[in-house]
């Protein structure tokens, strides 16, 4: 009996010894499968804070250095739900500049405690930008959702007080074409090649490509009751396109009722923008030296072209500003412009590299065979733009100070202003 005891008691003794073994590893392996959940949630939390930085930074006040986020940092960052002062994370950039680039490198640090003893998740990233000066190709700005500016040699873009220079045209905000706020980049072009913008007094607005849509109806001219209807300014839709193709910003393609506006093709070649000059020049005697004025401006660049505005700029410029409800963006305010449009039996405009050529019909409401060439088809406002001086015949299709539209023929005496247009060969 005793010795059976003795294996009972042994029995039991080991079987508690085991049962403590068991639960210790039970709960060492429950303790470790926690830990591992939380510093996975920790990893993934870092990973959706640094995504967040490589699109915008700008909340951070320094530029080398660290610093511990914040609840307002997290807030600038729209990960308000991640704050957690119990885990605070340390943050330090460094950066490097050459003549070409910026490389910036991103170290974060997740701390278990206040105290920050011990580092509980790390996560790092490089950014590498380009610090050129001109953007030579057609490329999509994902942050603005339009086509990069072209800034070829001798263009130089300006802030958006149109007083300073922009010192890194990938980085720095000088423009924006967000309907609720737009501001059109705008740039000026040092015609002599000295260096310096200070004696250039043309400014030009970029006019990056895009599909539109009538929305609305003008019948002023034709109605004598409404002869100066105003323009509803919900009248024309646009969807901005990806570099040279027809597809939209989320690269679908454009949406049933959107055509893509003829001012971005010319010879056959789609164009990615257009650069518009913003203000009239001073005034001409003849179409002629309009046209050889404006084509001066570039000269003898291989890769760029400058011309006098043809009818279809015009539009595209007019049809941007009324869709973003912005029409002080470029000052159409003048009534009396050469335009680089008229009959195509006109030996002067057909020798032009750039020109909109019509087909005369005097007995239709346009006064254009098929409205050839016209961005302006669907509506009344489609009109004939001509050769200035002429008598008694072409309709130009102008914006008055009012804010209506009016059709006005401008009499053989006057002296027409012109503006200039900007273009990629």
């Amino acid at each position: 009996m005793k010795n059976s005891r003795g294996i009972s008691v042994l029995a039991l003794v080991i079987t508690v010894i085991v049962m403590i073994i068991i639960t210790s590893i039970t709960v060492y392996n429950g303790v470790t499968v926690i830990a591992d959940a939380r510093k996975k949630d920790a990893t993934d939390k870092l990973s959706t804070i640094c995504s967040s930085l490589r699109k915008d930074d700008s909340f951070l006040d320094f530029m080398n250095g660290e610093t511990i986020l914040n609840e307002q940092d997290y807030i600038a960052l729209d990960l308000r739900e991640f704050y957690d002062e119990d885990y605070p994370v340390h943050l330090t950039k460094d950066f490097y500049t050459d003549k070409t680039k910026k490389v910036t490198t991103y170290h974060l640090d997740m701390y278990d405690g206040t105290e920050m003893t011990e580092v509980y998740a790390s996560q790092e990233f490089t950014v590498e930008k380009s610090l050129e000066k001109n953007v030579y190709v057609a490329t999509f700005d994902e942050l603005h959702g339009v086509n990069r500016p072209i800034l070829y040699d001798n263009m130089y873009a300006l802030s958006t007080d149109m007083s300073t220079l922009v010192e890194d045209v990938y980085e720095d905000t000088w423009y924006n074409y967000n309907p609720s706020a737009p501001s059109f980049a705008k740039m000026k072009y040092d015609t002599n090649g000295d260096g310096s913008i200070e004696d250039e007094t043309i400014t030009y607005a970029w006019i990056p490509r895009f599909a539109y849509s009538i929305q609305e109806y003008y019948d002023g001219l034709n109605n004598p009751l409404r002869p100066f209807t105003k323009v509803p300014g919900s009248a024309i839709k646009i969807v901005f396109l990806r570099e040279n193709t027809n597809y939209m910003t989320n690269n679908e393609t454009i949406p049933s009722g959107y055509t893509i506006h003829p001012a971005f093709r010319s010879a056959d070649v789609e164009k990615p923008g257009i650069w518009v000059a913003i203000e009239s020049s001073e005034n001409a005697t003849t179409f002629s030296s309009a046209v050889s004025v404006c084509h001066s401006i570039i000269g003898t660049n291989d890769n760029l072209s400058s011309h006098l505005m043809t009818n279809s700029e015009f539009s595209a410029a007019l049809y941007l500003m009324y869709a973003f409800n912005c029409l002080e963006q470029i000052n159409f305010e003048r009534y009396d412009e050469y335009v680089a449009a008229g009959s195509a039996n006109n030996s002067t405009l057909k020798s032009l590299e750039f020109a909109d050529l019509y087909v005369r019909d005097d007995d239709s409401d346009t006064g254009i065979v098929n409205k050839n060439g016209d961005a302006m088809t669907e509506t009344n406002w489609d009109r004939y733009t001509g050769v200035f001086p002429i008598s008694q015949a072409n309709i130009l299709v102008r914006l008055l100070e009012s804010g209506y539209f009016n059709f006005d023929v401008a009499g053989s005496s006057e002296l027409n202003h012109y503006r200039s247009v900007i273009v990629t060969k």
